[in-house]
């Protein structure tokens, strides 16, 4: 008996060192395959191979072409999957990518420049003639098994608003993905991620589950927002509210779906602790309208509509959609005969005057 747990004994250690040996080297492979791998704009600032897991630390990610800043990462913490060994290909079973800045921007042009996006059409030049000097070399593709994301934040700076640019920023971002392929195929990842809005009067939360379909760019997510502030969006309602909004906070639940770039989502979107002016608009509605019966509902208003649209057709403006489905459906909240809302017509108010 003893001899057997002494065997036993023997052939566990052996079991243990033989992985951490095979761990090492697929963590020595992979550090290879990233050298080759990485791009231009990409820095990293250093690597440290452990037994088990791949660091890298100090991780820059620069646009080439126009120098805007997609993205730098605290560290990222790699754990091969022993299968890397066996081929060119890169087998991850976790990833942890700890405090993580992203950058996205929208241009003037309405172009979306992140690090995860398409490169412009003009921009895709200098890529093929990278791609023309690497021809030779061959292709590997890369699996993660589970992405997790820690202490991260957002940058959203849109450029195509009047006056300020617009600017959201989201903290405290938790995220995990699973099932990740490159060059991505045409497959389910499920995806869970919450964030925080900081710097108001009072934190905001961001909460989305669901699946991302990076082959096919599409998805299915529903999502959820919780205490946000009115005015912090106020560059996308400027233009369709001229009586000020003075506070409030936004509870939205949003089932986003986006196949093949249509977009179709049902919205419930309630409006709490609302205040505004006495004079001018509040989403094309006149404030002297709807003030009384916004009293009347303790400044609290709920409204259902759905978004739905072709992303790809320049003439479906997804945010100048969105304020008027709210328009349309505060007006039905406060049972204000309006069918339609374009510009400043408010058609069917008229003919009920003002709402009474």
């Amino acid at each position: 008996m003893k001899k057997w747990l002494i065997t036993l004994g023997i052939i566990g250690v052996l079991s243990i060192g033989i992985f951490l040996v095979l761990s090492y080297f697929a963590t020595k492979m992979i550090q290879t395959q990233i050298h080759k791998a990485v791009g231009p704009g990409i820095t990293i600032d250093q690597f440290k191979v452990n037994i088990t897991s791949l660091s890298l630390m100090g991780i820059h990610f620069e646009e080439p072409q126009r120098r805007y800043k997609l993205f730098q990462i605290e560290e990222v913490r790699i754990y091969p999957a022993l299968l890397s060994l066996l081929g060119n290909d890169v087998r991850i079973r976790a990833c942890t990518v700890l405090k993580p800045s992203f950058f996205l921007y929208r241009t003037k042009e309405g172009n979306w420049i992140g690090p995860w996006l398409q490169a412009p059409e003009e921009d895709r030049k200098e890529e093929s003639n990278r791609e023309v000097e690497q021809k030779g070399r061959k292709s590997f593709s890369v699996r993660i098994d589970h992405l997790r994301v820690e202490k991260g934040s957002l940058d959203f700076h849109d450029m195509t608003v009047d006056g300020s640019a617009g600017r959201i920023r989201l903290e405290e971002l938790e995220l995990t993905l699973n099932q990740i392929e490159y060059p991505p195929i045409s497959s389910q990842s499920p995806v869970e991620f919450r964030a925080k809005m900081m710097g108001g009067l009072k934190t905001g939360k961001f909460i989305g589950n669901g699946w991302i379909n990076f082959g096919a760019s599409d998805l299915e997510v529903l999502f959820k927002t919780e205490g946000i502030e009115v005015k912090r969006f106020e560059p996308y309602y400027r233009k369709s509210v001229s009586a000020e909004i003075q506070s409030g906070e936004i509870n939205m639940v949003a089932h986003v779906s986006i196949k093949g770039k249509f977009i179709d989502t049902p919205v419930t979107l309630e409006l709490v602790d609302l205040s505004v002016g006495e004079k001018g608009t509040i989403f094309y509605l006149p404030a002297e309208t709807l003030l009384p019966r916004l009293k009347a509902q303790k400044n609290r208003l709920e409204t259902h509509f759905r978004i739905k649209g072709d992303l790809n057709d320049p003439r479906f403006k997804l945010e100048e959609f969105f304020v008027t489905k709210v328009g349309l459906g505060l007006a039905e909240g406060l049972g204000l005969p309006v069918k339609r809302i374009e510009g400043n017509l408010f058609e069917g108010l008229e003919k009920g005057g003002k709402g009474k």
